[in-house]
């Protein structure tokens, strides 16, 4: 992202003078064309307008004030401010929280199109990573050994949750556990989605890995949704993708099953990543699903521009 210097009165929103803070403006928009198997076409639009400003106090702490605002409306996507020091990290306000920030080394979360408005929403599905976005307070420590411990919390206890991740050269692996997961049961197949059918709360962990050695990474992971009260069954579901990097061009794939009940829903993907120019990036992906005994594939076409 090209960094853009401002000294505007917008600095006074954050107590500071245009002296003693780094302010950047930057974002994304993508437009994607939507076949599904029900010869049921969309186009659509998306992206963010990210301003950020950072300033490093005498004693060294770095503070941060975030906001993005969704570039095809007024919707505030993420605000938040950040303080950084040799302690890590605590991050508060509208924003992902730090268990959905560490899940990257799952085949779900791995890619835009994979995790979100690509061939396949994963809306109904048996299947979901723990963590998203919340006004809440997280916190991520330094890593000491290649060890990080994170998590999160929302206000009157609510939502809260925490992990642990390890990374040692080609190698990271997650666990995370959560309590009062929040799942809805009705998403639009439009929007950036990670979560499952479940409706209600529910206590919910989730264990990733991933190698990576040679422009080739596999990763894998599992996750177990317990059965809410009273109501929904218990979710298990597992994942497991490969890509492959050869300078701009980048392939991936994968598979992911869910079981609820008696029901098993299954995901596959295949897709390409091609780099146009810095910034510009074509995607193409085709999937297949079956949610519910009920079949459907799709093909999903993204170009998109950062700046």
């Amino acid at each position: 992202m090209r960094k853009v210097l401002l000294a505007t009165t917008a600095l006074v929103a954050m107590s500071v003078t245009g002296a003693q803070a780094e302010v950047s403006v930057g974002g994304n928009i993508s437009f994607d064309v939507l076949n599904q198997s029900d010869h049921v076409e969309s186009f659509n639009v998306d992206g963010d307008i990210v301003i950020k400003g950072t300033v490093v106090s005498d004693s060294g702490l770095t503070f941060t004030a975030e906001q993005q605002t969704t570039s095809e409306g007024s919707t505030i996507d993420d605000a938040f401010i950040q303080v950084g020091g040799d302690f890590g990290t605590i991050r508060m306000g509208n924003t992902d929280g730090a268990l959905d920030r560490n899940d990257g080394v799952l085949y779900t979360t791995y890619h835009e199109g994979v995790g979100g408005r690509g061939a396949l929403d994963k809306a109904n599905m048996a299947f979901t990573a723990i963590g998203g976005n919340a006004t809440l307070i997280s916190y991520q420590s330094p890593s000491v050994n290649g060890i990080s411990v994170y998590a999160d919390v929302t206000a009157n206890g609510g939502y809260s949750g925490a992990g642990v991740s390890y990374s040692n050269g080609p190698v990271k692996v997650i666990a995370q556990k959560a309590s009062n997961v929040k799942k809805a049961s009705a998403e639009k197949a439009t929007t950036y989605n990670r979560e499952d059918e479940l409706a209600g709360l529910t206590d919910a962990t989730v264990v990733g890995a991933s190698l990576s050695m040679g422009g080739v990474t596999v990763m894998m992971g599992t996750s177990v949704h317990d059965a809410i009260t009273g109501g929904e069954a218990k979710v298990k579901s597992t994942d497991f993708g490969a890509a492959y990097s050869m300078g701009d061009i980048t392939l991936y794939g994968g598979t992911a099953k869910g079981s609820k009940g008696t029901r098993t829903d299954k995901h596959a993907t295949f897709g390409v990543t091609y780099s146009l120019a810095p910034g510009v990036t074509a995607m193409f992906e085709n999937g297949n699903k079956e949610v519910a005994a009920v079949k459907s594939d799709a093909t999903w076409i993204n170009l998109k521009v950062a700046f």
